[in-house]
C-alpha cells in the first residue's frame, strides 16, 4: 500500500461493530464509535483500542472531527424497531 492514503472511518450506533470489523478488512483506521450499550461498548473497546469510545451521540461533540472524516457508517434503524420485525416475522 505504499503512496496510499488509508481512509478513515468512523461509526455510529456501533453495535457490536460490524462496520468497524468490515473496515479493518477493507484496512481503513477506525477512529471513533458511538454506541448506548454498555456491553456493545466493551465488545468494542476490546476489539479496537485505539479508537475513541463515544457514548450518547445527543450529547457528543463531532466538531473535532468534522474536517477528517472519510467514511461515516451507521446502524439507523432502532433496536426495539427490529425486534418488532423480528417478533412479527415469527409469527
Amino acid at each position: 500500500m505504499k503512496g496510499k492514503r488509508k481512509f478513515r472511518h468512523r461509526s455510529l450506533f456501533s453495535g457490536i461493530g460490524g462496520f468497524d470489523l468490515a473496515a479493518g478488512w477493507m484496512g481503513w483506521d477506525n477512529v471513533f464509535h458511538c454506541e448506548l450499550s454498555a456491553f456493545c461498548k466493551q465488545v468494542l473497546s476490546y476489539y479496537y483500542p485505539k479508537a475513541k469510545s463515544y457514548g450518547n451521540i445527543k450529547e457528543t461533540d463531532f466538531r473535532p472531527h468534522r474536517s477528517s472524516i472519510d467514511i461515516l457508517t451507521g446502524d439507523f434503524l432502532p433496536a426495539v424497531q427490529r425486534r418488532r420485525e423480528t417478533a412479527r416475522n415469527r409469527r
